[in-house]
């Protein structure tokens, strides 16, 4: 029997199969992890490179986009810093108008006579403008004369470098408050206060004119000058110069020719120039115009009341109105008429001037601006009611550029709103007496 080993030994063809499925299987698997390492390495690769630094072409963009950026928020911040900076200079400059106003309108309220234009700018005997000083580049705006009141506990100089107590004037003796036979407590006085009168002028002066003082800005500015009369004393007696020696303790300290062969004696002496009033007048306005300084000459100097005032030089008509395109305009026009009888309807007007009776009783001071000069301070005034309207510009340009002239930091249309311009009407209440 022939037996065949194909017949006993058959080969398991289902369990190769699975080997070469199952090897197959692997093989994918493996090829597929090989595929997935190589990316992830070819990853790496692309993202180290990238870690190693930036292209030139990537440094610049970044570096003008940087630029951009720093330079709109610093020109936002600069343009901040200027804006506050301009509106504080305008906060100051009408600051300043307004305490300077308010400081004029106290003065004028002790005033028992204020000035028109017909006095101010007229010479003697109808005015008093040759009897006021003159001081370089300056122009005579508020003139008007004030009561002064001293206080009983207030010193006042009584020459020789003494001072006395003004309720101790009438005791002790010319130089000490108190005697034996007159005594005066100094520390309660046992006199009452006196009173004086003063003329007060404030001026318009142009710095930029005399602009070597340092101490003042090149804009224009307002001065303020006064002289004073003294406190007369009780005993007026005496011939010529000389004080009587009828007059016991305390005695005078000096005495004043006020008029030719007419001497006043003085506890306080009056400043050099000061003479009283001459009450043989027909009436106030006459006895006021026709007013003289004495011999003497003056010695009180004006003390500053107000720098960085507008300066801008006037342009024709900018008062009236017919001025074409002027940078601003003024609300009071200029007097009409003749001197000694001015007229001016806007100062007459009680809603921009001071009002008045008639027409001819309120005048603008100055009468007329010049062309190219100053017109930053003016009134207007009614000598007859004793009240002013005062009119001030100050200028927040001049404050912002110091260094510069009027030229380079001119006014005009479009930047007049650095200009602060204020108003204040007051009323003199002082009361007016002759003293013999």
């Amino acid at each position: 029997m022939i037996f065949s080993s194909r017949k006993f030994w058959k080969p398991n063809r289902s369990n190769k199969n699975k080997r070469n499925a199952h090897y197959l299987l692997n093989n994918a698997w493996v090829k597929g992890f090989k595929r997935l390492l190589m990316r992830m390495f070819a990853i790496g690769d692309r993202m180290a490179l990238r870690m190693r630094g930036f292209t030139l072409i990537e440094l610049l963009v970044a570096m003008l986009i940087a630029t951009l950026i720093i330079s709109t928020m610093l020109a936002f911040t600069v343009n901040i810093m200027e804006t506050d900076r301009r509106e504080q200079a305008k906060v100051e400059s009408q600051g300043e108008v307004q305490a300077a106003l308010d400081y004029i309108s106290d003065d004028l309220q002790e005033a028992v006579y204020i000035y028109n234009a017909d006095g101010i700018e007229r010479v003697s005997p109808n005015g008093i403008s040759d009897q006021i000083p003159t001081f370089a580049n300056s122009t005579p705006v508020l003139a008007f004369w004030k009561r002064i009141y001293y206080d009983p506990n207030e010193d006042v100089p009584v020459g020789g470098g003494n001072t006395k107590r003004v309720g101790c004037l009438e005791y002790g003796t010319s130089t000490t408050n108190s005697t034996v036979a007159a005594p005066c407590d100094a520390n309660n006085p046992t006199g009452s206060g006196r009173y004086s009168y003063s003329l007060v002028v404030y001026y318009l002066t142009d710095s930029n004119a005399n602009g070597a003082n340092p101490a003042w800005s090149s804009a224009a500015r307002i001065d303020r000058w006064e002289v004073k009369d003294g406190i007369r004393a009780s005993c007026q007696l005496g011939t010529l110069a000389v004080i009587s020696p009828l007059c016991t303790e305390p005695v005078p300290i000096s005495r004043v020719e006020v008029t030719p062969n007419n001497y006043i004696n003085y506890w306080v002496a009056p400043d050099a120039g000061f003479k009283p009033f001459d009450a043989q007048g027909a009436d106030l306005t006459t006895v006021m115009n026709s007013w003289t300084k004495t011999t003497a000459a003056y010695t009180t100097t004006p003390t500053p009341l107000l720098d960085l005032v507008d300066d801008t030089p006037f342009v024709a008509g900018q008062d009236d109105g017919t001025a074409v395109n002027p940078p601003f305009r003024i609300a009071i026009g200029p007097n009409t008429g003749v001197a000694g009888n001015w007229s001016n309807a806007s100062c007459s007007d009680p809603m921009v001037g001071v009002g008045g009776a008639s027409v001819q009783a309120a005048q603008r001071i100055p009468s007329t601006f010049t062309v190219g000069g100053l017109s930053s301070f003016y009134v207007c005034v009614n000598s007859t009611q004793t009240v002013a309207r005062v009119y001030l510009r100050g200028n927040a340009l001049a404050r912002l550029r110091p260094n510069q002239i009027r030229s380079q930091r001119a006014i005009t249309a479009q930047n007049n709103t650095f200009l602060s311009t204020s108003s204040v009407r007051a009323y003199g209440r002082g009361k007016l007496f002759f003293q013999q």
